[in-house]
């Protein structure tokens, strides 16, 4: 069963999943619709997972139009720090959150349409799996340059993708309308 420890941003939520070890191993459910009526209505339409090394930002990513997503985004090996910031139209455009994610403790973050994604690798391997509630689009890819927002990586030399550093600046995006950002 998943639990809600806290919400990061409006409809973001930080989500205690399951997992439990013994001599054999670890076993680990990171997701489950099964009673939290939050997330009954999340359909998985799509699963992937990315891995980086040490001081990697990824970021900060979203879908717009007909491929806007909600995602739910767990640490599968080493930690991420994982950062959020809200697109959406109206008085919270423009925060940020942050989560610790580490595959030793059982934490998700579910993300609404609307919120832009990215991490840092923390440790010299890191995997970061991914639901999505939509198929990933290519053509839909969107987001903001990760120095752009208001917030203090903490990473002094930062491996970054030719695509990241092209974002633009979260001064000229345009906000995601309300009415297109419906999450479960």
């Amino acid at each position: 069963m998943m639990e809600i420890n806290e919400e990061l941003l409006h409809g973001c939520y930080a989500v205690q999943t399951y997992r439990t070890s013994d001599p054999r191993g670890v076993f680990s459910k990171p997701f489950s619709r099964q009673g939290n009526h939050r997330f009954e209505q999340f359909a998985c339409a799509e699963f992937f997972y990315t891995t980086s090394g040490r001081d990697v930002v990824r970021g900060m990513h979203l879908q717009l139009g007909t491929a806007l997503l909600d995602k739910f985004v767990f640490c599968m090996h080493g930690s991420v720090l994982d950062v959020l910031v809200d697109l959406r139209e109206g008085p919270t455009f423009g925060q940020v959150a942050s989560l610790n994610l580490t595959a030793d403790v059982p934490v998700g973050i579910f993300i609404p349409r609307g919120v832009a994604h990215g991490f840092l690798s923390q440790s010299e391997h890191s995997m970061i799996g991914y639901l999505t509630s939509h198929v990933h689009v290519p053509a839909l890819d969107a987001g903001v340059h990760w120095r752009s927002i208001a917030f203090d990586w903490p990473v002094q030399a930062p491996v970054i993708s030719s695509r990241d550093e092209a974002l633009p600046p979260i001064a000229t995006f345009r906000p995601i309308l309300p009415a297109d950002t419906r999450t479960v």
